[in-house]
């Protein structure tokens, strides 16, 4: 029981470590990336896991890096935050300095904007 309990733990806890992160878009404050392999289609609904890699530590939070939860309306262009865990390293590493679980509001995307990209890049799975 014991051995099947650590399988599980190293299971969640490598999560990011077994994603396939493909870098999607860079600016002047963070390298952001998608999970190609978590793309999950609902109709016109999209769920994947986003990474942002910061390119210096947060100075409010300390963070280096974010791992994300986003859900996209193909249809209506619009997003949402499932969850968001913030990280004291790059590529959603280190210690966990916050977890947020619970679905933001809906947003409409800017066109133009990263999350037009991305928005473009999910939907077209």
């Amino acid at each position: 029981m014991l051995k099947v309990l650590l399988l599980v733990i190293s299971v969640f806890t490598s999560s990011s470590t077994l994603a396939q992160w493909s870098k999607i878009e860079e600016s002047s404050e963070a390298y952001v990336y998608i999970d190609r392999t978590s793309i999950r289609k609902e109709g016109n609904l999209r769920k994947v896991w986003e990474l942002q890699d910061l390119k210096e530590r947060d100075k409010v939070g300390g963070e280096l890096s974010r791992r994300l939860r986003i859900e996209y309306d193909c249809k209506q262009e619009r997003s949402r935050i499932l969850s968001i865990t913030s990280h004291t390293e790059q590529m959603a590493k280190g210690k966990v300095i916050e977890k947020l679980d619970e679905p933001g509001k809906w947003e409409d995307i800017a066109p133009s904007s990263i999350s037009s990209s991305f928005l473009k890049f999910v939907c077209a799975k």
